[in-house]
């Protein structure tokens, strides 16, 4: 990713998702717990200019459904909820150096999609 002003941003993502299964007649329920974290590389295009690396970590919770649409198909819907905790790191604004604040950010995602299951059922 571009920076302002030059240089490149790197965003590396890593979670751990636990999660079950819950039969409800037709319908699967899972519902999730993840931890996961976000390790940030700012390469200044600016000689002498500090890097700017960071991470943000946070909880994710989601819950899902599932319901059988063919032998081997799902029609699945998810509601996930997305919480960090870390420094502020809009790319307007994200100065060669960090302060002591440290906010959350969250978020709130609705989605629809569909599996494939390879196996046996």
């Amino acid at each position: 990713m571009n920076c302002p002003g030059g240089g490149l941003r790197h965003d590396y993502p890593h979670g751990l998702n636990l999660y079950t299964r819950i039969r409800v007649g037709d319908v699967r329920v899972r519902p999730f717990l993840t931890f996961c974290d976000l390790v940030s590389f700012m390469e200044p295009a600016q000689k002498d200019t500090p890097r700017a690396d960071d991470v943000l970590l946070g909880p994710h919770a989601r819950v899902g459904s599932g319901r059988p649409g063919a032998p081997r198909a799902s029609l699945c819907t998810d509601l996930l909820f997305i919480g960090y905790a870390g420094h502020d790191r809009h790319l307007e604004g994200w100065p060669g150096r960090v302060d002591e604040e440290l906010p959350s950010f969250r978020n709130l995602q609705f989605n629809i999609g569909g599996h494939v299951h390879l196996g046996r059922r």
